[in-house]
C-alpha cells in the first residue's frame, strides 16, 4: 500500500493537485487513484467538507505483449466506475460528511467494476 504515500493519498484531505472532482446526485466528491502491481486503490471523499473516506481496491491482470516485451495495464478507473463506487459506498453506510470515522471500503475485480 505504499502507493498511498507516493500519490499523496495519506494526507488529511485529498489535495486538488493530483485528484479529480466528480458530482454524484448533486454532491461534489474528490477522488484519487493509486496504482500498484496487480491492484489499484480508489480513494473518495466529499469535496467541500471531507469526513469519512471511501477506499475501493480493484484487482486486475496485466496483459503481456510478447512482441514488444512488456506488460500493459488495460484496466482504468473511469468516472463511471467512480460513480458506481460512490453509490455502492453510500448503500453500505459510508458517511462522507461525518468526520472522525474510520475509512470504509470494499474490494472489486476489474470485471466487477
Amino acid at each position: 500500500m505504499a502507493g498511498f504515500f507516493k500519490f499523496g493519498i495519506s494526507a488529511m484531505t485529498l489535495s486538488k493537485k493530483g485528484s479529480k472532482l466528480i458530482v454524484v446526485n448533486g454532491s461534489p466528491y474528490r477522488y484519487a487513484v493509486s496504482p500498484d502491481s496487480g491492484y489499484m486503490v480508489l480513494v473518495v471523499e466529499l469535496d467541500n467538507k471531507p469526513g469519512q473516506r471511501l477506499r475501493v481496491t480493484y484487482t486486475y491482470e496485466d496483459v503481456t505483449c510478447s512482441e514488444a516485451g512488456y506488460n500493459k495495464q488495460t484496466f482504468q478507473i473511469t468516472p463511471s466506475i467512480v460513480e458506481k463506487a460512490i453509490l455502492k459506498g453510500l448503500k453500505m453506510g459510508w458517511r462522507p460528511s461525518t468526520s472522525g470515522l474510520k475509512d470504509i471500503g470494499f474490494d472489486c475485480t476489474s470485471s466487477e467494476a
